[in-house]
């Protein structure tokens, strides 16, 4: 697997927003997985993407739910390497 550490595309800013939203992710992962199943259940029922539906709030706050680990670390490792490349050239 590759895991993106370096660019060789020049940086400007310091990617503060990417590690930021990195590190938001992974606390409301481990603050949703504290949570007792049925309070799990109601966070993913009315924060959670649904299909189908028109609920504007949603498209913000799922993108802060993940269904497991793997999936918080997998798209937090792409989030990285784009993230830094994108806000290295154009800021926050």
């Amino acid at each position: 697997m590759l895991i993106p550490y370096s660019t060789d595309a020049p940086i400007y800013h310091w990617p503060f927003a990417t590690v930021g939203t990195i590190v938001v992710n992974a606390l409301v992962f481990f603050l949703v997985l504290a949570m007792p199943e049925e309070q799990q259940k109601w966070v993913f029922e009315h924060f959670a993407l649904i299909y189908g539906s028109w609920n504007p709030l949603q498209w913000l706050t799922s993108n802060y739910l993940h269904a497991g680990f793997m999936h918080v670390l997998g798209n937090m490792v792409v989030l990285w390497g784009i993230g830094v490349i994108v806000e290295g050239k154009v800021g926050w």
